[in-house]
């Protein structure tokens, strides 16, 4: 009945509290859960929790107690029991109140571990870059060490230079298209010297040409050791019947030193004597024309002559007809007859088998080239420029160089650029001393005045 009653009451209470709650009311409930049955079941259950979590011993109640009273002063921003007391709440929810104060958290030590702090490297030249620059007046960023080197050093290196010596390091070309360093006024002389120096450096510096072998080479404690007792034996040993025929018959016969006697004297005069060669009047006249051919012409080309019909060859003469060019054909005797002793008898290294000559009387080389390449049936060997022997590759190179004339006209436009120069200057010098003289007239004549 009393249980009843009470449930009674409690929705009785509830009903008001859904309609309005006064304070009266609010300390009326709170004299009646103070003697209410369900009240003191709660803090028994408090006190069994206490029994159960708190430490037995006083002394480590004493110091809990004092915790967590500290606890309490620190968290009284976060939650104030009495400021919460007059909240219009259930009986229900207002007993959780109680249980906000006594939740204490379990306290982890997290374990600290020290990790080392390795920054990735950066390849810098020289010292690393720290970029400590000055902003630009005009605002603009500053790329300076990151698209462009920044060398930390009073004088700066050449960037041609450096490239040069990169380019050396590496030994591999690059498409990358360069711009050429060039010195606006020539008569800087200083500049001229400091580069012909560098580079001059950079050719002294150049590593030394290294040799790959595909194979490793043996060891040298090896190629020292001693042969096999038995390989000494055998090369010991005489020869054999048939391997000392062999030896004997390939045996070089050299001439006689004392006597001065050939060689084939010296074996049984098994080869006869050669007969001297006949010179013939109608040769002497080819090699007079052979010779006179090379003395006017300032280009002499090489050739090997393949098989090549009559027609061909005829079509070959009438394209070089109107350029000052033409075919020279002779036979080894002939060009011997005309060029020994000569300063074209160099070229009869290059007279092997069917050798003939292309004569020209220009200085034009690339012309020269052009034509070899309609050429199919003839070999280019080497070439005479202007009495000098030029192998085939440094005839290519010869096609490059400028021309004569050309050159000779910068030279002249570089030497009258210098007097041109000087006489700017002195006119330039004239008309000042005569501004000055003129001003020192005026002021003296003013003075008189």
């Amino acid at each position: 009945m009393e249980l009843l009653k009470e449930e009674k009451d409690t929705d009785d209470i509830n009903n008001k509290g859904e309609e309005e709650w006064s304070d009266a009311d609010d300390q009326a409930t709170k004299a009646e859960d103070e003697h209410h049955p369900l009240n003191q079941t709660t803090d028994s259950v408090e006190r069994d929790l206490d029994e159960m979590f708190d430490p037995k011993d006083d002394s480590i109640g004493d110091q809990q107690d004092a915790q967590d009273d500290e606890d309490n002063t620190g968290n009284t921003d976060l939650y104030d029991l009495i400021e919460f007391n007059g909240v219009n709440v259930p009986p229900q929810i207002r007993e959780l109140f109680y249980h906000i104060t006594k939740y204490r958290p379990q306290i982890l030590e997290m374990e600290t571990k020290l990790k080392p702090f390795l920054p990735d490297f950066i390849p810098a030249v020289g010292d690393p870059d720290a970029f400590l620059k000055v902003d630009r007046p005009d605002g603009n960023p500053e790329l300076l060490g990151l698209t462009v080197i920044d060398e930390p050093s009073l004088n700066q290196s050449d960037p041609s230079v450096l490239d040069l010596r990169l380019r050396s390091i590496y030994k591999r070309s690059s498409s990358k298209t360069l711009v050429a360093r060039t010195v606006e006024d020539g008569n800087k002389a200083k500049a001229i010297e400091k580069w012909i120096k560098d580079i001059n450096e950079l050719h002294r510096s150049k590593p030394l040409p290294s040799v790959v072998y595909h194979l490793p080479l043996p060891d040298i404690d090896t190629l020292l050791q001693e042969w096999n007792s038995e390989v000494e034996d055998v090369l010991g040993e005489e020869d054999h019947y048939v391997k000392a025929r062999y030896k004997a018959a390939l045996e070089p016969l050299y001439p006689d030193e004392i006597t001065g006697k050939p060689w084939y004297t010296v074996c049984g005069n098994l080869v006869s004597k050669k007969e001297e060669a006949q010179e013939y009047k109608y040769e002497k006249l080819l090699a007079q024309q052979f010779y006179g051919r090379f003395a006017d012409s300032q280009i002499i080309a090489v050739f090997h002559q393949n098989c090549e019909n009559a027609r061909e060859q005829m079509k070959i003469n009438q394209m070089l007809h109107g350029y000052n060019m033409k075919m020279v054909f002779g036979s080894k005797k002939i060009a011997t007859m005309a060029l020994v002793g000569t300063e074209f008898e160099s070229v009869l290294r290059l007279h092997i088998g069917r050798t003939c000559y292309m004569c020209c009387k220009d200085l034009q080389v690339s012309k020269m080239l052009k034509f070899t390449k309609k050429m199919k049936n003839y070999v280019l060997l080497g070439g005479i420029v202007q009495r000098r022997l030029l192998t085939k590759n440094q005839l290519i190179w010869c096609a490059t160089l400028p021309d004569i004339d050309t050159l000779r006209a910068e030279l002249c436009s570089i030497l009258n650029s210098s007097a041109s120069q000087i006489s700017q200057a002195l006119v330039h010098h004239q008309q000042t001393l005569t501004q000055a003289l003129h001003q020192h007239y005026e002021s003296s004549e003013k003075e008189k005045i």
